[in-house]
């Protein structure tokens, strides 16, 4: 149970806010348990260098630390005034700015029965705040609409469904457990309490009504996190795809989460579902990680780029030629560099078109993860044989997760040989050329040239998370030749992963993968006029921009840049994240300098304005420039001479980007 906050140890009355309940005297086990608490707390954070505050005004009255000192706020009665700060100034002066919210992105809070069923009250030993997912058990179902909540003594929100309804009457049954964020005078549920009603009225009805539990299971499909009482019971069930963890509800040990793997991890506490799905014994799941397993289950299919041009599975012209080769099958591949893949990611869909005299393609076929090592591939990944199924023409084939590939990695096949000399058909195409070999690849073979010819083939995968865009400092143009990335222009690679700070960045943001379509020299216009064939057709969940510095050196205008921010994010699909970095320091005049002051100011209204997030980097890699008064100046060991980043310099804006995303994406 986790240890009760100051406002509920000392509280005025039993119940909090409500006077007949009587006076509350402290209890002794309360007192010695927060206390308890906080000494750890304390001792924790002395270690790591940082000092800790209850409130703001004592951080604020405090100013004899050293510039970048870190210090944590974390019982202030203003819930906005908590989090980390960093000083900014000389021993004696400057101030103190507020830079993240408390490290927290999974709280439990405890639901004891103190409030009523329809306005619980519920305490947590971590302050709550809108940047954590709360877990908060139900102890007595609503039977009244709408229904409020109470963090630790707190403010009474409203607890609306994902949808933002209030909850109806009976929509929190007993016993289940609901997770959400503060969305301002509500708590938002993340799934919706609509489905969970009707989860557990299915469950409750089982054995008396079979018909009733199917409808119920199919209107819950969408459902991230599964209860079961036991693991018995789980290990009966046939578990959704959509469900990426699940919780064991009645063991010795309190409440147990469970993840989704694709085989047996070997190790762990582990059971196998009647589905085939493997679940392994992990602490509870970050909140980051959850959304990420969401999309990566429900997001549409996308494009991965195989083929010598769009749509070059629906090419039905073939030339002559057998290429079953006594029944060996071949390995083919389109090795030219501007058709490897541009993202990060899993194969989800293949689309082929067996043309008229396919022979024995209804074999199957192998998918291969193929990387590039001087004249041959290496073999990355190999997929279980994929039935095609007889006949002829277009066959679009749903598969399981196949993967990861990398960007700049070659997705090939192996199409299994059979009795006829036409297992396999290449559709023609005269500005294109493929290469196979004959048999199952393993890597290291020599691979033979068919010119003018396509494979008829295409591999599809859930979009990436991110796409990143912007100008050369987002493109990651410099810092050597290797590690290169592609974009989705059909022009070849472009960026540079050693100088790509979001590349650098995905440490810290486990199972986000992402493509980079930024353009060195690109101004706000640039990305607008590709935004069309790039970031829509990507279909990320979030959109994370640099750009503007190329903008003020051309002297393009507040008021152009701002309607070309306005298109961009008009253009955008509904509900995509937008990201928006701030220009850092650049090595040009004075005006300049205040231009991008200025600026960065602007974007940080505009985004308020706009429902888009702010990443704050102009402060962190800039040092004082003594003809303006400001940190104008790029930091010298962040400088390569010209206003781009050396590889420290890419480490830090890389550190600066990953907080920003974290802060507002869970």
């Amino acid at each position: 149970m986790p240890a009760p906050t100051a406002a509920v140890v000392w509280g005025d009355y039993n119940i909090p806010g409500v006077p007949s309940s009587g006076n509350k005297w402290p209890k002794k086990a309360e007192a010695r348990a927060w206390g308890a608490w906080l000494e750890s707390f304390i001792t924790g954070i002395g270690a790591s260098g940082g000092s800790i505050y209850l409130t703001r005004a004592s951080l604020f009255a405090d100013l004899s630390h050293p510039a970048n000192d870190m210090a944590w706020v974390i019982q202030d009665p203003t819930i906005a005034y908590n989090g980390v700060y960093r000083k900014v100034g000389s021993i004696g002066s400057g101030n103190w700015t507020r830079v993240a919210d408390l490290p927290y992105s999974f709280i439990e809070a405890n639901n004891s029965g103190a409030g009523t069923a329809n306005a619980i009250q519920a305490d947590s030993s971590i302050p709550v705040s809108d940047s954590a997912l709360v877990l908060l058990n139900i102890v007595a179902t609503n039977t009244v609409s709408p229904v409020t909540v109470a963090f630790n003594g707190g403010a009474v929100l409203t607890i609306k469904s994902n949808s933002g309804n209030d909850i109806a009457v009976g929509g929190l049954p007993s016993g289940m457990l609901v997770m959400g964020r503060l969305d301002g005078s509500t708590f938002r549920l993340v799934s919706d309490q609509v489905s969970g009603a009707i989860v557990a009225a299915a469950e409750a009805a089982q054995a008396a009504a079979e018909a009733a539990r199917d409808d119920a299971e199919a209107a819950a499909a969408a459902l991230l996190f599964r209860l079961y009482a036991t693991v018995a019971e789980a290990e009966a069930a046939t578990i959704p795809n959509t469900a990426a963890y699940i919780a064991i509800v009645e063991t010795d040990s309190g409440v147990l989460y469970f993840s989704r793997e694709t085989s047996d991890p070997g190790t762990g506490n582990r059971f196998q579902s009647a589905d085939g799905a493997w679940w392994v014994a992990v602490s509870v799941p970050t909140s980051l990680d959850q959304i990420i397993r969401a999309w990566k289950i429900t997001s549409v299919r996308n494009r991965v780029h195989m083929g010598g041009h769009s749509n070059a599975y629906d090419n039905s012209n073939s030339i002559s030629g057998g290429y079953s080769v006594n029944g060996a099958g071949r390995t083919f591949v389109h090795g030219a560099v501007a058709r490897a893949s541009w993202q990060d990611g899993y194969i989800r869909q293949v689309k082929v078109h067996v043309p008229a005299n396919g022979g024995d393609a209804g074999n199957g076929i192998k998918l291969k993860i193929l990387r590039a090592n001087g004249s041959s591939y290496d073999v990355i990944a190999t997929s279980p044989l994929i039935p095609v199924g007889a006949g002829t023409g277009l066959k679009t084939i749903n598969i399981a997760a196949f993967g990861p590939f990398n960007m700049g990695d070659f997705v090939g096949f192996f199409m299994t040989g059979g009795t006829s000399t036409k297992s396999w058909t290449i559709g023609t195409n005269a500005a294109n050329s493929i290469k196979y070999i004959i048999g199952d690849a393993v890597g290291g073979e020599v691979y033979t040239t068919e010119a003018n010819a396509d494979p008829c083939f295409e591999a599809l995968g859930a979009p990436a998370f991110v796409t990143t865009d912007g100008d050369s400092l987002m493109e990651g143009h410099n810092l050597g030749t290797g590690n290169m990335w592609h974009s989705p222009a059909d022009v070849g690679p472009t960026g540079n992963r050693n100088a790509d700070p979001f590349y650098k960045a995905l440490p810290s943001l486990p199972g986000v993968n992402y493509e980079n379509v930024a353009v060195g020299g690109s101004t706000w216009a640039n990305l607008v006029s590709r935004q069309t064939t790039w970031v829509t057709r990507a279909k990320s969940h979030s959109v994370v921009i640099m750009c503007g510095v190329n903008d003020i050196v051309n002297g393009r205008t507040w008021a152009q840049v701002e309607a070309d921010m306005n298109t961009y994010l008009a253009t955008l699909d509904a509900g995509t994240r937008l990201f928006l970095c701030e220009m850092i320091p650049y090595p040009g005049t004075d005006a300049q300098a205040a231009t991008i002051r200025d600026w960065n100011a602007r974007y940080a209204t505009w985004c308020d304005n706009n429902g888009a997030f702010l990443i704050p980097a102009w402060a962190a890699m800039g040092q004082l420039r003594v003809s303006t008064g400001f940190n104008d100046t790029l930091i010298a060991a962040y400088n390569i001479g010209d206003g781009h980043l050396t590889t420290a310099g890419v480490n830090a804006l890389a550190g600066l980007i990953a907080d920003g995303f974290l802060a507002k994406i869970v």
